[in-house]
């Protein structure tokens, strides 16, 4: 999901409120099932293949990716 915030929306500051953020860019990895996992504002693979494997949405070798 891509939140566009040019122009104000009550769901995106919700959602900033809840993680305690003050802008964009906010990225989360949201799974079917469980809690999201926040990543930081800049992101490498690494912390992007952690995220997924933090969320349950890949599994703990990364050729699965």
């Amino acid at each position: 999901m891509l939140a566009d915030w040019t122009v104000p929306n009550p769901v995106i500051d919700q959602a900033l409120f809840e993680y305690k953020q003050g802008g964009i860019p906010f990225v989360l990895v949201i799974p079917p099932d469980g809690p999201a996992v926040q990543l930081p504002q800049i992101q490498t693979a690494g912390t992007v293949i952690k995220a997924f494997r933090q969320a349950g949405v890949l599994g703990s070798s990364s050729s699965s990716f």
